[in-house]
């Protein structure tokens, strides 16, 4: 029976690869041997008598789980936290006797759900986010409608203001007549860059929205992400959609400053190479 994945009727039917192996028994007791070798660092840390040695001992061991040790000691002392301890210890001698010392097993068995749930949440938004970014295309051909509605809209207007002030054109020195005219034309004038600074202002919201889901929770480093988003895209609406579309998904939550910082080299490179 495979460890990497919760298997169920259900699991099987309708949860993803992801989302099956967030809830697996190796997850689960992989989570579990962290926890015991934070615990280790921080009780030496508070002064007990734990070696370096001992916690290295346990990093080493931390992801090749030995589940038919477990599963054997647990018909003995019927305690699935107690036969892992037992697991734990027979591949860490050195590390035994510190092992899940002081704790209860509420200590893993808590937290590691918390961990799990956690988890598990992330990536439903992250998976609904992808969906999100998805129909976004579908609606796509139905903005370009709109927007060609609003375009012959506004040259219709602007062929009616003009036709008016061509028959009427003797009284255009009327002051009253002029501002009638001029009205509609500064209108469509005024009308098409705001359009577009509300569009440019939506995508970059959008795009910004989606980046604080794959960003370190420190609002320096969410800061400083923007401004070279902005540095590179500036004015161009198409840039902000490239970059949402091609390198959004291509953070992730512990990315380096480096690594962005490549990452936004890269992007501009393909600015550049579409001039």
């Amino acid at each position: 029976m495979s460890n990497d994945r919760y298997v169920s009727p259900l699991s099987e039917r309708y949860a993803s690869r992801e989302m099956q192996y967030i809830f697996s028994p190796d997850k689960k007791f992989r989570t579990w041997r962290r926890l015991w070798i934070a615990l280790a660092e921080t009780e030496k840390e508070l002064g007990l008598n734990i070696t370096d040695e001992q916690i290295e001992e346990m990093k080493s061991h931390a992801d090749d789980i030995n589940f038919e040790v477990a599963k054997e000691r647990e018909k003995v002392v019927r305690h699935d936290v107690m036969s892992h301890v037992y697991a734990y210890g027979v591949q860490c001698p050195k590390a035994k006797g510190i092992i899940h010392l002081g704790a209860t097993s509420c200590y893993v068995g808590d937290n590691t759900d918390i961990i799990i749930m956690a988890e598990a949440l992330k990536l439903v938004r992250t998976k609904l986010m992808n969906v999100i970014a998805e129909r976004e295309e579908e609606y796509e051909k139905v903005h370009k409608l709109l927007d060609m509605v609003l375009a012959v809209a506004g040259f219709w207007i602007l062929y009616e203001t003009i036709k008016i002030g061509i028959h009427e054109y003797k009284e255009l020195d009327a002051l009253n007549t002029f501002i009638s005219f001029m009205i509609p034309i500064v209108y469509l004038i005024l009308i098409i860059p705001l359009e577009y600074i509300l569009e440019l202002y939506s995508k970059y919201e959008v795009l910004f929205v989606r980046m604080s889901f794959k960003e370190a929770k420190d609002k320096k480093i969410q800061r400083r992400h923007r401004w070279l988003v902005i540095k590179v895209c500036k004015l161009s609406v198409h840039k902000v959609m490239l970059f949402q579309k091609k390198y959004w998904c291509k953070m992730y939550s512990r990315m380096s400053v480096a690594e962005f910082e490549n990452l936004i080299k890269e992007f501009r490179g393909e600015c550049n190479n579409e001039r």
